[in-house]
């Protein structure tokens, strides 16, 4: 479930790391949530609600149908088979797009970059960028995202041993809530900053994520699953805060040239240093210590640094 989520993130981030050139420069936090697609059909963040929620609600069923043996054997590869078309659904829909504006006019002038990989990986100006973003963008939303989302999953199930199906339920519940603030948190970043909003976002998870969990296990206690999905829909929400401005603020910091190039990079290694080990060092945190909220305590601590560095902006 938690390698599906991923999968997810990652084809959000790519997609809209391609649309950002489209959109006006005034108007790009909102336009990389709420785009076009070739068709002229709008895609709106309900659309991605609704493939998470479709998600989580598959595996909800293959789990109430399915004896534990089954799922374990070879329940969990059908959302995998399922989401197989959209692979291809994908790449038709990239192949019928056009050229973004800007690509075209560096094309016309002879502009366009030889290597991309090459000329990123030894420029230090593009490494100054790549670290900008890591610290001040993609390593809030790691240790946010995989918090509130992935590490969440694990700490109702694991942790606090609430049942699969309605631990994967109530996550449903926080996601829909929080789905329809990317494009209004993106277009706030239009209006007062992209770092100002990502700087506010990390503030108020900071303040907010201990009693979220603190609540969620006292909630888990007393059966109020109602209160449970409130309470993840909260952290969810503050981390659309941190994420929504996302894709603009990665793209801005790179030239057009290695654009592309320079968000993958910046991407996965804030990645894999905030956000990969995350759920296996706050589990781990949690088994050595007997404390059941030591995993929030960890994520609370690893999103210093990024919120330390944004106050230099």
């Amino acid at each position: 479930m938690a390698i599906a989520q991923k999968a997810l993130v990652e084809k959000e981030l790519t997609e809209r790391t391609l649309v950002i050139p489209f959109g006006p420069a005034l108007d790009r936090g909102a336009h990389t949530y709420y785009f076009a697609w070739p068709s002229g059909k709008r895609r709106t963040a309900a659309l991605r609600a609704f493939r998470e929620w479709l998600a989580l609600t598959i595996v909800s069923i293959l789990k109430l149908t399915l004896d534990a043996y089954a799922f374990a054997s070879w329940g969990w590869r059908v959302p995998f088979l399922i989401s197989a078309p959209i692979v291809a659904i994908a790449t038709l829909i990239r192949l019928g797009m056009k050229e973004t504006p800007v690509f075209v006019e560096m094309k016309q002038s002879g502009s366009l970059s030889k290597s991309p990989l090459a000329e990123t990986l030894t420029s230090t100006t593009s490494w100054k960028s790549i670290l900008v973003a890591m610290f001040r963008a993609q390593g809030g939303t790691s240790v946010s995202l995989y918090t509130s989302i992935v590490y969440m999953l694990y700490f109702l199930q694991n942790v606090l041993k609430v049942d699969p199906t309605r631990a994967i339920l109530c996550l449903a519940v926080g996601i829909v809530f929080a789905a329809p603030m990317y494009p209004v948190f993106g277009s706030l970043s239009d209006r007062i900053g992209r770092a100002r909003v990502m700087f506010i976002g990390m503030l108020l998870w900071i303040a907010c994520a201990y009693p979220v969990f603190a609540g969620i296990r006292a909630s888990a206690l007393d059966a109020s699953w109602a209160m449970v999905s409130l309470l993840i829909a909260v952290l969810a929400v503050l981390t659309a805060l941190i994420m929504a401005p996302l894709p603009a603020f990665i793209a801005e910091c790179f030239p057009p040239q290695s654009r592309t190039t320079g968000f993958g990079l910046a991407q996965q290694l804030g990645n894999i240093l905030f956000g990969g080990f995350l759920p296996l060092i706050s589990l781990s945190l949690v088994a050595l210590t007997g404390n059941q909220l030591a995993g929030g305590a960890y994520s609370i601590g690893s999103l210093l640094p990024c919120r330390d560095v944004l106050l230099g902006i």
